[in-house]
């Protein structure tokens, strides 16, 4: 991975931050996002209904029927 030397100012801006930010140039342009290394993980949120609808659709593959197909594709 490559490194980028901040300067002390943009150091001391993030050190700050309780929670990730967007990282935008002038023009308002994302740049990139910047997760303290102190943050606890971030997990994507899904409620209890969308767990249980998930759960009742029909459909998709046997695991056995996917590795076999990976297996044929090898």
């Amino acid at each position: 991975m490559t490194h980028v030397i901040l300067d002390p100012t943009m150091v001391q801006q993030l050190r700050q931050a309780q929670a990730a930010l967007k990282l935008v140039d002038a023009d308002g342009n994302v740049i990139g996002h910047f997760i303290p290394e102190d943050s606890p993980p971030t997990e994507p949120y899904i409620s209890e209904e969308e767990l249980d609808r998930r759960e009742l659709e029909e459909g998709g593959k046997r695991l056995a029927d996917i590795l076999a197909d990976l297996e044929k594709r090898a």
